[in-house]
């Protein structure tokens, strides 16, 4: 959805309001209407957020309750260190013989035991894999057969072509060390695989003060949240990460994660609680209870309409109420005041959202 982001911080909670978007939240059609998008603009919510225990020998457990942006970051986006286990299947210059056998044993990562088989003909069960004319046909059956969600094993380990076409690359999808418990074995004299994944690496947590400058950096520097003499710039994955690999050279977002992160911006409630496990006595990012869950890391919902991009969103925004509160000669309580844009409108992506004369 489009959000919309309060941009000023002399204008409270419950002040401002946008009334001409459709439908009207009060006055919809409860049967027929999708849910209603007038609403408050609110300030982003940034409370400071502390952890007790040490890094490496204590489990980090947040100390005081928080909501907010800084409490998003320390609790969803660890210090980006972490990464897959890998290894390679190869199917070497004999190729594989009908009958031959590969087992990839995902139970170290909570996945199935799967037994991959190589037939003569046109495989019959989801972990069958046809012996082609050469050996790089043969990885190419392999290959449809480890991506096939019948499995059970896509949830766990991802297969692609590798360096060459006799070859697979496999990776653990969760990033962590645990990935190296992936084991694999085979009963083919031509088929070469590694004994388990390697390179897993667990990731650690944010710092406070990491996870506080990363707010702090996004609200100033892109929001430009408080300053009335220059506007807002685009919120995008690219201006995001650029932001917060300067503080944490190995951090980025995701786009689903942006999606988040926008939608405190413009008023949603995240709130950490005290006493949640953010590592454990090992300096493993490791949260618990898990985020979303009753009693763990989560948004506070509904804290924030929807916002629909809409004619009568574009409207607003090209002549309308957001038109004036999106000009940079909007004044807040009175004539002759402080000018200044009051909010700021982004798309999904985090691009501003502008409406073509």
């Amino acid at each position: 959805m489009p959000f919309i982001v309060l941009k000023r911080n002399d204008i409270p909670s419950g002040t401002l309001q946008v009334l001409d978007l459709k439908p009207n939240t009060s006055q919809r059609n409860l049967i027929y209407d999708p849910p209603g998008q007038t609403k408050y603009v609110n300030p982003v919510l940034n409370e400071r957020v502390a952890v007790r225990g040490t890094l490496g020998v204590d489990p980090v457990v947040s100390h005081v309750s928080a909501r907010g942006l800084s409490a998003w970051f320390l609790a969803t986006v660890n210090d980006g260190t972490g990464a897959e286990a890998t290894g390679t299947i190869e199917i070497a210059v004999g190729n594989a013989a009908p009958a031959d056998e590969i087992t990839v044993d995902a139970s170290a990562v909570g996945g199935p035991v799967v037994l991959f088989t190589a037939t003569a003909g046109a495989p019959v069960l989801p972990t069958d894999f046809q012996v082609g004319g050469d050996n790089n046909a043969t990885a190419a059956n392999l290959l449809v057969a480890l991506q096939d969600p019948a499995n059970g094993l896509v949830p766990f380990v991802t297969a692609v072509v590798g360096g060459s076409p006799n070859e697979i690359d496999l990776s653990a999808v969760a990033v962590g060390a645990a990935g190296n418990g992936i084991a694999l074995a085979t009963t083919g004299a031509d088929i070469v695989v590694p004994a388990n994944l390697a390179g897993g690496v667990d990731a650690a947590p944010l710092t406070p003060a990491e996870a506080s400058q990363m707010a702090e950096d996004i609200l100033v520097d892109l929001v430009r949240f408080g300053d009335l003499s220059l506007p807002a710039v685009g919120a995008d994955l690219v201006a995001v990460n650029a932001i917060l690999a300067a503080v944490v050279a190995t951090v980025s977002l995701t786009a689903e994660q942006l999606m988040e992160m926008l939608g405190i911006l413009s008023g949603r409630v995240f709130l950490l609680p005290e006493g949640v496990q953010l590592a454990d006595a090992g300096g493993v990012y490791s949260v618990s209870p898990a985020i979303g869950t009753a009693e763990g890391p989560r948004f506070l919902d509904p804290s924030t309409r929807h916002t629909y991009d809409s004619g009568d969103l574009r409207i607003s925004l090209g002549e309308g109420e957001l038109a004036g509160f999106t000009s940079p000669d909007f004044t807040y309580r009175e004539t002759g005041g402080d000018r200044g844009e009051a909010v700021v409108v982004y798309n999904d992506d985090g691009t501003l959202f502008t409406v073509t004369p």
